[in-house]
């Protein structure tokens, strides 16, 4: 702002997937207006009239000014809104393709700017270009680990838990009931148990009502029955039976 003696500066960045921009970082003179003054941080606005987009894609920089004819409604009314006399804006790209634009505004008198003026905003432009790609790409690649995390997650639970109640499966009982069996429990005064549960004629459910009938059944029986175990007890569930 104090280089081009402006009122206020803006970052928006498009979010081309839904077709909005928003604006991404702010730096608000004491000269600008009360209006001006007025936070725009991360507000969302409906894609711009295609002659602005177009401009932006080319890599034009545009000047609007409240009194000029032409003007489209929309960017008027924004201007009002916020007290806006003049406004530049300057294209921020990445590789040729834009991804976002700087608009400096000017609130106290209509103004140009000169060749100065939109080569350091340019400039600034450039480095908001850096910034903006870095950030993009270290949030895809944190969300590529959260994926991949996710992935091997349900990977292990799966490998460990049977599908259809979620409890653990053959393999994490045999490899419980193993460490138990090693424990000296003689010498502790402790012993431990295993009941095994059975489900009679429970083809008949299947046959009458259907499979879906009696994935319920279990699922459900599962849960009670995990409801009355204390932390230290192990629920699971081998082959057709809830064990």
């Amino acid at each position: 702002c104090k280089a081009t003696d402006a009122t206020s500066a803006y970052i928006c960045e498009y979010d081309l997937e839904n077709g909005i921009s928003f604006v991404a970082a702010e730096f608000i003179s004491e000269s600008a207006s009360g209006r001006e003054k007025k936070s725009d941080l991360s507000c969302k606005y409906q894609e711009l009239e295609p002659e602005f987009s177009e401009s932006m894609k080319k890599g034009i920089f545009e000047i609007s000014h409240i009194n000029d004819p032409d003007l489209p409604d929309i960017e008027r009314n924004h201007m009002m809104e916020y007290g806006a006399k003049s406004i530049l804006y300057i294209p921020i790209r990445v590789k040729n393709n834009p991804i976002g634009f700087v608009e400096i505004w000017e609130s106290r008198h209509i103004r140009e700017f000169n060749d100065d003026e939109t080569n350091l905003c340019q400039a600034i432009a450039n480095h908001a270009a850096i910034a903006l790609e870095n950030a993009r790409l270290y949030k895809a690649a944190q969300e590529e680990l959260g994926e991949r995390k996710r992935a091997e997650e349900k990977l292990s639970f799966e490998a460990t838990h049977d599908d259809l109640t979620g409890l653990p499966n053959r393999k994490v009982f045999l490899e419980r009931l193993e460490q138990i069996c090693k424990k000296d429990f003689g010498a502790q005064g402790k012993s431990f148990a295993v009941l095994f549960l059975d489900f009679d004629r429970f083809k008949i459910v299947n046959d009458s009502l259907g499979h879906a009938s009696g994935d319920q059944l279990l699922i459900e029986s599962a849960r009670r029955i995990q409801e009355c175990l204390r932390p230290s007890d192990i629920l699971s569930r081998l082959g057709g039976a809830v064990r």
